[in-house]
């Protein structure tokens, strides 16, 4: 295949608002045929133009595609039997890439919201914590604590520039969170 026809796919990607960086393009063979074969990455999705060796006109080719659909990548891919310009052959690949690449794509980053109910309730139900199961904080987590909780204030003193009757709560309620309940803060 004559490079300008491989450039126009290239071009083709980059207007489908694709990076040319996620395919995959090589010269092959495909059912004993020469072929120009692009493919999505390490994904089953592949466009495959043939020239078939036999026929004089550069320009005459036929083409087969691997199909996303529900039972993917089980479709075989097939040649359709018939001749095509290159400018049809393009025409198909953006179809290719509209229907099934960014139809895959678009899938493939969609959160599946049943798995994650199913997530979400084992981690609810699995996840139950009696009053057995609880332990003190070690010597270590009670100062990581004291420490977390001294630059949490730090932050609201710098970003919030709070009152004197404001930090008087502040200190209060941060207090109240660690473990011992002992004033951590000096007064500001």
């Amino acid at each position: 295949m004559l490079k300008r026809y491989k450039n126009g796919f290239f071009n083709l990607i980059k207007e489908a608002g694709l990076s040319p960086i996620d395919f995959h393009a090589e010269d092959a063979k495909f059912e004993g045929l020469p072929a120009f074969i692009i493919s999505l990455g390490d994904t089953p999705l592949k466009f495959i133009v043939v020239s078939d060796s036999q026929i004089r006109y550069e320009d005459d080719f036929d083409f087969a595609y691997t199909a996303f659909a529900p039972d993917f990548p089980q479709i075989p891919t097939y040649l359709t039997g018939d001749r095509f310009s290159i400018q049809d052959i393009y025409k198909q690949f953006k179809a290719w890439l509209t229907e099934h690449v960014i139809e895959y794509i678009d899938d493939l980053i969609t959160p599946d919201l049943w798995a994650q109910i199913q997530k979400d309730k084992t981690l609810v139900n699995g996840g139950k914590i009696s009053g057995d199961e609880l332990t003190e904080f070690s010597e270590e987590e009670k100062i990581q604590l004291r420490l977390s909780i001294n630059e949490f204030r730090q932050v609201i003193v710098t970003n919030f520039s709070p009152s004197e009757k404001e930090m008087r709560i502040i200190d209060d309620r941060l207090n109240y969170l660690v473990p011992e309940r002992k004033p951590l803060f000096l007064p500001t």
